[in-house]
């Protein structure tokens, strides 16, 4: 997905928000490209600054107040939980 002025404005607004601070561009764009694009969810190991509950609420608050789906935000694990996706269990074959 291209990095649109709408996903640009998004960012900025998640930055507003204090979803992630300036110094997190990154993170920011990872997310607005994830509400812009309506992505059911978001997977990330960064649970310092993406996979925590300050972040997930205020993603959620702001997607209800423009109309957007929630996407959950999480680590691996916690989205297959979310999703229903079966995680196979990996086997040392040595």
């Amino acid at each position: 997905m291209p990095t649109t002025e709408r996903v640009r404005a998004v960012a900025w607004d998640l930055v507003g928000l204090g979803c992630v601070t300036a110094n997190h561009l990154a993170d920011a764009f990872h997310l607005a490209h994830s509400v812009v694009g309506r992505a059911d969810a978001l997977v990330t190991w960064d649970v310092q600054d993406l996979a925590r509950e300050h972040t997930r609420r205020l993603l959620r608050d702001y997607s209800w107040r423009h109309g957007s789906p929630e996407v959950r935000v999480g680590t691996p694990i916690e989205d297959a939980k979310w999703l229903d996706v079966k995680i196979p269990r990996c086997t040392n074959s040595a």
